[in-house]
Formats: structure tokens, C-alpha cells, sequence
């Protein structure tokens, strides 16, 4: 690589930052960037501590429980956002140390996306905004979790509650981010912030993401950050079954179970070079550089929504 474009890289901001309201203060992260479904029931506590410590070096928050990160050392706890949960009390503990805060609206029970029922009036969602504000110290920006092709009436009532971040969540017959429903989604969502006169919402994108380069394509569409949970799963080697009975297989048992994490700091580090190279590519210094006209249409319908 020739020196100059290496020191173009180099210069080139990856940084994403949520802020808690009129304060200054907020969630900082290196990469636009998150995990959301991984937890210690899914590969043990060890390789659990191992996965967080990169976490937390590659600067990647983590949606996760109070009790999921509390054996490891500090050195290994990224940060976290706390999810409280549709019709569910509210967790003080969780939320007092918490980074962020979402309030999620798919009720799990019912399997249905809908307000709390303490949430119903946009009143009720902007006193428990505040509510939260206060147990943070404002120190922890707050959002809601919607589906991407969210009712505009309920997109309305977040923005006007004042929430600091909204997560959009793709259905389950278009998982996948790179599809031009969830994409389009994306864009009506930004557009719909922005004629609210609140551009600095930011966007949290969960859907299947299969490839780098879906990333940046979507912030140049209104996303802030996206999920990376089936970039980085594809990474975890599963570990080895045997069926032999012999000491040997019993210790190499034990020994597989801590799952191969090397592939996931490579996946950060490609990650991060298909960004900045989008951006290079484009003449962006920053990530809120980044647009819809920078994208090549490759359809008359993707020529309409670029132009909007």
C-alpha cells in the first residue's frame, strides 16, 4: 500500500457517539458498530471473558445483562446498553449502570410489536425517558427498539418523547440487511427524523448482515450503526465432537469448548478497512460525511431513493 493512502486511512474517523440529550455526554465507540444476541449461555464463561475483552479493545458495545458481565475483570467489560424489556419492571440496578438505554416494544410473550402499557401516551414514554435520565445522572443516551417499517405515528412519538436513539429491528421474511425494503426502511426513517427537525437521532440498524461492505452502504443511508452478530458468529468455530470415551478425548473435549476467537478481531480489523475505503473512495473525512448520493444506483427504483 502506498504510504500516502496509508496516511489517508489512518486519518479517516470510524467513531460513533450516541449523546445523553442536551449533555455532552454519551456513548463513544470506535467502530459504527454492535452486538446484540451473544451471550455466556452460548459458548461458557470463558470464552464469553475472552469474546468481551476484544469487545471492549475494538471498542464494540455489547446489549447485555448486569449479571452476564459481572465475573469478568474490568479490563474485559465493553460497554454495555441495557435492554428493558416490553411490560417488564423496571431494573435499577441494570439501567443505573448502564452505557445506553433502550426501550424495547416487541412484547415476547404476545409476539407482536406494541407500547408497554405504562408507555401508551406519548406523555407516559416521555416521563420515563426522563425517569431514566435521572437514575443515570444523564450520563446515558436513551432509545426504543421499532420495527424498520415502523408506523410513522409511533416514529413521531419517539422523536417527540425526546429519545436519543432508535433501533430498527428487521422482520423475520427479510432478515437480511441488504434487501431494498429494509434499506429503503432505513432511509424513510432518516428522512422522517430529519422533517422532525431532529437529524442528530441516531439509528441502530438490527438485521442479518452478511458482508463488510452492507455497512457502509447503509450509513450512507441514515443507519449510525448495525448489528454485527452474524458477521462475527460466522467467525466462532464450533467445537469438536467426539465420541470416544479415551482420557485423551475427554481433556481435547474440554480444550474445544473454548471456541477459536482469533477470527473475530480479523473480521474487526476487515470491517474497519472496508469503511475506511468506502470512505476514501468517496472523498469522506467522516462517517456523517458519508451519503445517499454517493451510492451507485443499480435500478430505476434505487435511482428514486437515492435521489430523495
Amino acid at each position: 500500500m502506498p504510504a500516502e493512502l496509508a496516511e489517508l486511512l489512518l486519518s479517516l474517523d470510524t467513531q460513533w457517539k450516541v449523546v445523553a440529550g442536551r449533555s455532552k455526554n454519551g456513548l463513544t465507540c470506535k467502530l459504527p458498530v454492535y452486538v446484540r444476541k451473544v451471550g455466556p449461555e452460548q459458548f461458557g464463561l470463558e470464552t464469553w471473558s475472552l469474546f468481551c475483552k476484544q469487545l471492549c479493545e475494538s471498542g464494540i458495545p455489547t446489549f447485555s445483562s448486569v449479571d452476564a458481565l459481572s465475573t469478568l475483570a474490568l479490563n474485559q467489560v465493553p460497554r454495555r446498553i441495557h435492554v428493558h424489556g416490553c411490560n417488564q419492571n423496571l431494573d435499577i440496578r441494570g439501567v443505573e449502570s448502564a452505557d445506553a438505554i433502550e426501550i424495547d416494544c416487541w412484547n415476547e410473550r404476545q409476539q407482536r410489536w406494541t407500547w408497554s402499557s405504562e408507555l401508551q401516551s406519548n406523555e407516559d414514554l416521555r416521563n420515563f425517558i426522563e425517569l431514566c435520565r435521572i437514575a443515570t445522572d444523564f450520563q446515558a443516551p436513551i432509545g426504543v427498539r421499532l420495527p424498520v417499517h415502523v408506523h410513522q405515528a409511533d416514529l413521531q412519538k419517539s422523536l417527540s418523547a425526546g429519545v436519543d436513539f432508535i433501533t430498527l429491528r428487521s422482520g423475520p421474511l427479510q432478515p437480511e440487511l441488504n434487501s431494498f425494503a429494509n434499506l429503503f426502511a432505513i432511509a424513510k426513517a432518516r428522512k422522517a427524523c430529519c422533517e422532525a427537525g431532529r437529524p442528530e437521532v441516531n439509528l441502530l440498524v438490527d438485521a442479518d448482515i452478511e458482508n463488510c461492505v452492507d455497512v457502509p452502504k447503509a450509513i450512507a443511508l441514515g443507519a449510525s450503526a448495525l448489528c454485527v452478530d452474524r458477521l462475527l458468529a460466522s467467525t466462532l468455530l464450533e467445537p469438536r465432537i467426539s465420541s470416544s470415551t479415551s482420557l485423551l478425548a475427554s481433556i481435547e473435549a474440554v480444550a474445544s469448548t473454548r471456541r477459536d476467537l482469533s477470527g473475530v478481531t480479523s473480521r474487526v480489523r476487515e470491517l474497519e478497512d472496508c469503511l475506511k475505503s468506502a470512505m476514501a473512495m468517496v472523498g469522506a473525512v467522516a462517517l456523517s460525511d458519508l451519503r445517499p448520493s454517493m451510492l451507485l444506483a443499480t435500478s430505476r427504483v434505487a435511482a428514486d431513493l437515492l435521489a430523495e
